[in-house]
C-alpha cells in the first residue's frame, strides 16, 4: 500500500481490508489500536531507513559542495560527533517508558497531530500532550549529562595549548614594542 502521508486514513483502509480477519477474541477497539500501533512502528522503521538514505544524500551533497568549494569540508570529528549524538538520541528514546515513547514517536517522528495520536491510542488529547511533554522532559534529563560532557570537552580553552598561545602572543607584542618604541599596534 502506497503511503499517502495520512497515517490514520491508511489505518482505516487497512482495518477495512482486514476486517474479515477479526476473530472477536478481543474488543474491536483493541484490534484497531493494534493496527494503528503496528502501522506507526512500520512508519518508524521506514523513517529510519529514509533518514539513513537522507544522511547518505546529505553526505554526498556536502562532498559535492566541498569539491566545488562552496562549503568547508566537515572534519572527521564533526562526522563522528553527529553519528555519536544520533546513536545517543536513539538510545535515549528507546529507554523511554512505552506509553511515553509511543506518544513521542507519533508526534515527533511521524508528525501526527495531537488529535490523530489521541484517536490512534484511544486516549484524550490532553493525555497525549502530557505524555509527549513528559517524554521530552525525560529525554532532556537523560541527555543533559551527555550534552554537558560534550560541551565541556569541546569548549575547553586552557592547559598547555592556552599557555603556548598566550606566550606566543605576548612574545609578538614584546618584539613589536622593542622594534618600534612608542607604538602599541601589531600592524607593520
Amino acid at each position: 500500500m502506497k503511503s499517502s502521508g495520512r497515517p490514520l486514513g491508511e489505518c482505516r483502509l487497512k482495518a477495512f481490508a482486514a476486517i474479515e480477519t477479526f476473530e472477536g477474541r478481543s474488543k474491536l477497539s483493541t484490534w484497531l489500536t493494534r493496527i494503528v500501533i503496528n502501522e506507526a512502528l512500520a512508519r518508524l522503521r521506514s523513517a529510519r531507513r529514509h533518514a539513513a538514505r537522507a544522511e547518505q544524500m546529505a553526505a554526498a551533497a556536502r562532498h559535492i559542495d566541498t569539491l566545488f568549494g562552496t562549503t568547508p569540508p566537515p572534519t572527521p570529528d564533526q562526522f563522528a560527533e553527529q553519528a555519536e549524538l544520533r546513536v545517543l538520541l536513539e538510545q535515549a528514546i528507546a529507554r523511554l517508558p512505552v506509553t511515553y515513547r509511543i506518544a513521542f514517536v507519533l508526534r515527533e517522528i511521524e508528525g501526527m497531530t495531537v488529535d490523530e495520536v489521541a484517536a490512534a491510542l484511544n486516549v484524550l488529547p490532553a493525555t497525549v500532550k502530557i505524555r509527549h511533554f513528559r517524554a521530552r522532559r525525560m529525554l532532556q534529563a537523560d541527555l543533559a549529562p551527555v550534552a554537558r560532557d560534550v560541551l565541556d570537552g569541546s569548549l575547553l580553552f586552557g592547559g598547555a595549548i592556552c599557555v603556548a598561545l598566550t606566550e606566543r602572543v605576548n612574545a609578538l607584542i614584546a618584539a613589536h614594542r622593542d622594534a618600534a618604541p612608542g607604538r602599541a599596534t601589531l600592524s607593520g
